[in-house]
């Protein structure tokens, strides 16, 4: 985990101020990185007071909970203690920001033009399924897929998955209804390429580029109600 420095090292506490991270937690992480005090100096409970009390004053200072409690005496038993509770709060927080990235790496955040967008092809798609000649099993299944995806655009991060799983559903198809769906397949191969091109476009949610800059155009016309869509 973090390296272990020693707390009278000089220019530590001035190097704190040149720390540059986006996310508050990273940056609490490597502030305690920077304070950690060296295993010589566990036994000194002043050493261990002015640890814990410059990363609690850090998480409270950058909206990060800190759940140690203030010791209720100050013999040396007590600062290797508080000194071994601070290092476990971070540590946590390390497990947990590498857990969000994980999950982060799976999935997309999309803002409301974004949505707005996969929304209309999602509307596009739907009529011409509900109609297709396919097993009413099969038609079902593909319907409920594109329902869980239409969910998962409303979400605050949204499953790449989601829109995978549709297309692996329409790409199964064969024969006639595989003609009579393929535009609703080419659809989703421009939802399922943007979302996988927007994965690595890492910026802010607020500066993400509009859906035509990533091939992601309005859908065409739907098709008349009373018929099916052209191959």
């Amino acid at each position: 985990m973090a390296e272990e420095v020693d707390d009278d090292q000089p220019g530590i506490a001035r190097s704190i101020a040149d720390l540059d991270a986006d996310d508050p937690v990273q940056l609490v992480i490597k502030i305690e990185e920077r304070l950690r005090p060296a295993k010589s100096n566990y036994p000194d409970f002043d050493v261990a007071f002015k640890y814990y009390t410059a990363i609690k004053r850090a998480c409270t200072l950058m909206g990060v909970d800190f759940d140690v409690p203030e010791p209720e005496s100050r013999g040396q038993s007590e600062a290797r203690n508080l000194i071994e509770l601070t290092k476990m709060e971070i540590e946590i927080k390390q497990i947990d920001l590498l857990a969000a990235k994980m999950k982060a790496s799976e999935t997309v955040a999309l803002d409301e033009n974004w949505r707005a967008r996969i929304h209309s092809y999602l509307a596009h798609i739907r009529p011409v399924v509900e109609r297709a000649q396919i097993d009413v099993g099969l038609r079902d299944s593909i319907l409920q897929k594109l329902n869980l995806l239409a969910a998962e655009v409303d979400r605050t991060r949204t499953r790449v998955r989601a829109a995978g799983d549709l297309l692996i559903e329409l790409c199964g198809i064969a024969g006639a209804a595989a003609n009579e769906l393929r535009p609703v397949v080419s659809l989703t191969e421009k939802i399922v390429g943007a979302f996988l091109r927007l994965q690595s476009y890492h910026v802010p949610q607020l500066a993400l580029p509009a859906p035509d800059d990533f091939d992601l155009n309005p859908p065409p016309d739907d098709p008349p109600p009373d018929h099916p869509a052209e191959a």
